[in-house]
């Protein structure tokens, strides 16, 4: 994934989220666990933006930033706020 990338270079990862329902992609287009390892590894600064999970905390810590937000199929006044979540950035640097 970064084998070309150094000290020098950053990438920006924006995966289909974990656990959630992304259009466009299957569930198992992304190995999560691969890509924690990748960035724990890496040479390169990055900054990764998921949903707050627990792989991505017990990897990296609390995020950086976060941000409620609501699913834009949802409604927070129709669904009771269960199309909320939270956005998180993660960073190396």
């Amino acid at each position: 994934m970064g084998a070309d990338l150094g000290d020098d270079d950053f990438a920006y990862f924006d995966p289909p989220y974990l656990g959630a329902t992304v259009h466009g992609y299957r569930g198992d287009d992304i190995d999560h666990r691969e890509l924690v390892e990748e960035l724990k590894n890496a040479k390169y600064r990055w900054m990764l933006s998921e949903y707050l999970h627990p792989l991505y905390v017990e990897a990296f810590g609390q995020p950086f930033w976060t941000r409620d937000v609501q699913l834009c199929s949802t409604n927070f006044r129709y669904d009771g706020g269960a199309g909320r979540r939270v956005e998180c950035l993660w960073r190396n640097y």
